[in-house]
């Protein structure tokens, strides 16, 4: 009895100290892929507070000798940075909330409306996310030209107020919503305008917050779109306005560049930092229910 006390001890001590030992490695993997991950934004903002002459000098280390600031003023007194930033947050509440609309009435309709072809319908929004956007936007620049939309929000933002990806969203989310929620309401006289603004869009924060951050960095980032139909300075995005800013001989020192690169990157990260448990929530709802 004892032998067998003794062995089972044993197997529990072995079986612990493995845990422990995958914990460890499992936390040391996450560490060394977090630093990996961090340098290159590390080594930009240590670059961007050193002069050229203090690089030559001191090489690529991290730690500044002597920080000056001089290139983050030079960008907001010489660029149209803030102007730049401004429409690149207008441009994306205007997507936002085009998808807000669309995608909360499409995939209410695909999932609580009961007509032949409902499969048909989701399986093509599906099908339209397997094709390149660049496969369209000659066509697009075309029509929007001869609308005249040239420079303005509306033609930088006519191509994205209707997403696939904002459908595919929602319909996962409302497919967790049980039915007898909408019975309940349509006993109570509730119709599909009412149940969908006064019930289902309030508990689809969650969602609603996913997508918000999904359309930012997709937004925040573009480059074709806003560059083909953007030619006034003052309606250029961020990531247009600095490519153009900056592309020259005048804008030669690293310090520059960096600078601006920092403070175009710096709302995104604080947007992903701060929402991050939304977005993946949102990437893997759709394994809830298909």
């Amino acid at each position: 009895m004892s032998s067998n006390n003794t062995s089972l001890a044993v197997r529990k001590s072995k079986e612990r100290t493995k845990r422990r030992l995958k914990s460890i490695l499992s936390f040391a993997f996450k560490v060394a892929l977090g630093i990996v991950m961090i340098f290159p934004i590390v080594i930009m903002i240590s670059w961007s507070i050193r002069s050229d002459v203090e690089l030559v000098k001191y090489g690529a280390s991290i730690i500044p000798h002597d920080p000056t600031f001089r290139f983050y003023a030079w960008c907001f007194e010489n660029l149209n940075l803030g102007r730049y930033i401004l429409n690149s947050f207008i441009q994306f509440f205007i997507v936002f909330a085009g998808h807000v609309i669309t995608a909360s009435l499409t995939a209410y309709a695909l999932v609580f409306f009961k007509f032949k072809g409902a499969g048909l319908v989701f399986g093509m929004v599906i099908l339209a996310q397997s094709i390149p956007g660049d496969v369209n936007v000659v066509a697009n620049y075309i029509t929007v030209q001869r609308l005249g939309l040239v420079d303005t929000f509306f033609g930088l933002t006519i191509t994205s107020i209707v997403g696939g990806m904002a459908i595919f969203m929602m319909r996962q989310f409302y497919l967790t919503v049980p039915r007898e929620l909408k019975e309940a309401s349509e006993i109570d006289g509730c119709g599909d305008i009412r149940f969908l603004m006064r019930i289902l869009m309030p508990i689809s924060v969650p969602t609603y917050a996913s997508l918000c951050i999904y359309d930012f960095i997709g937004v925040y980032n573009s480059w074709l779109w806003p560059l083909m139909v953007t030619n006034d300075d003052n309606m250029r995005t961020v990531q247009i306005g600095l490519a153009r800013a900056l592309n020259g001989d005048v804008y030669d020192e690293y310090g520059l560049v960096l600078a601006a690169s920092t403070v175009a990157i710096i709302p995104t990260i604080i947007v992903f930092v701060i929402a991050q448990e939304y977005l993946i929530r949102g990437m893997v709802s759709g394994s809830v229910k298909g």
